[in-house]
């Protein structure tokens, strides 16, 4: 008994000396995501095994971003968080979503995170724009109460937002759509922080503002604005431009904005400058990504409910898909996904429709990106652009406004190479109920850690 004893203590001592030799190189897989707030926001990875850094960095719309540094999944991808408006028929409020991949994405429970109240925001809240500064969400949006004007509300947890007393930030005759930045290593103080806003006209037509803070709260607007202006006559941008967002490569500044020469037909154009108050240089490539305008047909066979089969005359318009929007005079539209092109002039639908669209009532099918399409945020990983935009307006035509969804153009380039990703589709589906019925917009994409 003895000896068996002494063997087995010896055995005992060998598996101990191996696991101290090799078990340093051991690395177990992930366990299963969890979300135990249950709010969608709060997700996070638990690993068994051993977590490093050296993830190759993810950078959004600021540019102090975090880094996810799970080095055993090596993506080097981080969680994103997205803001974007919502709009029922009577107003624009601002919610939340959720990704792993910046595909697919969740709605957080809890929308929307910002609505109408009172006073200066009594209409609409939208053109939402996130930071993080450490541990504190900092989110920025225009709001209309008798007008345009720019407000600040904070959160510490993404969920709870509080507004700042002071709001709002930016007043004067109508402005909208900041982007800011928060850049610690700006050697002037009061410039640490970066806002370019929108000017939605007057006498001096729609122009791109600039303003600094050395807090983030109290704002000074630059004394040479406007930085940029609508084009001359006849050029794609001669009637309005729109802030998108700003990306700094180098030493090198890159402002994306949207611009169009009449209240419909909008794309995407850059302006780069060397200093925030220096001159900005629209470039000659100019507009960077446009409308799909040939991507329409009419419907020479009626469409009933229930069914996915969609004939036209000409197919070669469409890709394989193509987020499609189908419309008549009587049933007005739904949105849907071309999933195949079974000749040349017969489509199946990803979706069965909910209603009957007829020749009769002049029905069409037609593309998402018919009419306008405009930037929102960027981010730049693994050697690729990323620019999330909105994709609006496909039934201008037809005296609609609506849809408005979430897209997403790429590029291997800054300055040329644009496209819009009909494979990647629209990022947000409209709800059949609830804030976002009509409207799932101007996606402000961050990349954060997991809380």
């Amino acid at each position: 008994m003895k000896r068996q004893c002494n063997i087995f203590l010896l055995l005992v001592l060998l598996i101990v000396i191996a696991f101290r030799a090799f078990g340093a190189a051991i690395v177990m897989p992930p366990s299963a995501d969890v979300d135990p707030a249950g709010d969608g926001l709060h997700l996070t990875r638990q690993w068994s095994g051993v977590l490093t850094n050296g993830g190759p960095q993810v950078t959004g719309p600021q540019k102090d971003l975090k880094v996810m540094t799970e080095q055993p999944e090596r993506s080097g991808k981080a969680k994103k968080l997205m803001l974007y408006n919502g709009y029922t028929p009577s107003a624009y409020s601002i919610g939340m979503a959720t990704s792993l991949d910046g595909v697919t994405w969740t709605k957080a429970k809890n929308n929307p995170i910002i609505s109408p109240s009172t006073g200066w925001k009594s209409t609409h809240v939208k053109d939402q724009w996130l930071i993080k500064v450490k541990d504190l969400y900092m989110l920025y949006y225009a709001a209309m109460g008798s007008q345009w004007n720019i407000g600040l509300a904070t959160s510490l947890d993404g969920i709870t937002w509080t507004d700042y007393s002071g709001n709002p930030i930016i007043t004067g005759a109508g402005y909208n759509f900041p982007t800011v930045i928060h850049d610690p290593d700006e050697p002037d103080a009061t410039q640490r922080y970066k806002m370019w806003y929108a000017y939605l006209g007057g006498a001096s037509g729609t122009a791109i503002y600039y303003a600094y803070s050395s807090d983030g709260y109290t704002w000074t607007a630059y004394s040479g604005n406007p930085v940029l202006r609508t084009g001359s006559a006849g050029q794609w941008d001669a009637l309005y431009i729109v802030t998108g967002p700003v990306y700094k490569s180098g030493s090198a500044w890159n402002l994306y904005y949207a611009g169009a020469n009449s209240g419909i037909n909008w794309g995407m154009g850059l302006a780069t400058f060397t200093n925030p108050k220096s001159t900005y240089a629209k470039s000659g490539n100019n507009p960077l990504v446009t409308r799909r305008a040939s991507a329409t047909g009419t419907l020479t066979a009626d469409i009933l409910a229930g069914s996915k089969t969609v004939t036209v005359a000409d197919t070669s318009v469409f890709q394989v898909n193509e987020p499609v929007v189908i419309y008549d005079a009587d049933s007005s539209w739904m949105t849907n996904r071309i999933f195949s092109m079974d000749s040349s002039t017969q489509i199946t639908l990803r979706d069965a429709v909910t209603a009957d669209f007829t020749t009769a009532q002049n029905a069409i099918i037609r593309s998402i990106y018919y009419d306008s399409v405009y930037p929102r945020s960027m981010s730049a990983e693994n050697g690729v652009y990323t620019m999330y935009g909105t994709c609006f307006k496909p039934l201008a035509d037809k005296a609609l406004s609506f849809p408005e969804l979430s897209c997403i153009f790429t590029s291997s380039a800054l300055d040329s190479g644009w496209s819009i990703d009909i494979n990647k589709g629209v990022l947000l589906p409209l709800s059949s109920s609830g804030f976002d019925t009509q409207s799932a917009e101007n996606p402000c994409v961050m990349a954060t850690t997991d809380e």
